[in-house]
């Protein structure tokens, strides 16, 4: 019917801009990652340097996010398996000692809302970013752990490392920093 049609012909034109714009959104992620790279290659204070690399790569990783979430074309559930060693690899990647490091995961494959994935993707993202910076200083191989289970409609979450652990004196109430 001509109605059908109308409708068919509306939904195409949604389909194209709803690609259009998460192509504009991707290639802005990977500008804003590119500025602060180059940014910190002009800079010669090392916290200023260090912040903007931070930066650069929390940036690189919500590109990663947004890719492997929301630029599939079935965005109502997602494989955790696939999506989590996907991210954790990539993740690594990021950093220079990622190649020397062994990753042990133990990942349930359920399906999960992207509303509840991107929020664990993200806090992923900051444990592993803390681990890559500074769980082995001044070493060239580690372990990181991860597990992720499903009971009973409660998600369990582990992360853990064998690097050199907290500092002498660490009290998680005076810490100011993102991770």
């Amino acid at each position: 019917t001509k109605r059908e049609k109308e409708i068919t012909i509306q939904l195409k034109e949604k389909k194209l801009i709803l690609k259009e714009t998460h192509h504009r959104i991707k290639n802005n992620l990977v500008t804003i990652t590119a500025l602060l790279t180059l940014h910190s290659k002009s800079v010669t204070n090392a916290e200023a340097i260090s912040a903007l690399q931070d930066a650069a790569n929390r940036v690189k990783s919500m590109a990663i996010l947004y890719e492997k979430l929301l630029l599939k074309d079935v965005y109502h559930t997602t494989s955790t398996k696939e999506y989590l060693n996907s991210l954790v690899k990539e993740i690594i990647s990021l950093f220079p000692l990622g190649l020397s490091l062994k990753v042990g995961k133990q990942i349930s494959d359920f399906q999960l809302d992207p509303k509840i994935l991107i929020p664990l993707g993200i806090i992923i993202n900051e444990l592993f970013t803390n681990i890559m910076k500074y769980a082995f200083p001044d070493r060239d191989s580690g372990l990181i752990e991860v597990t992720l289970t499903k009971d009973q409609g409660n998600i369990n979450l582990i992360i853990k490392d064998n690097g050199i652990g907290l500092p002498e004196g660490f009290d998680l109430e005076k810490q100011n920093g993102f991770g």
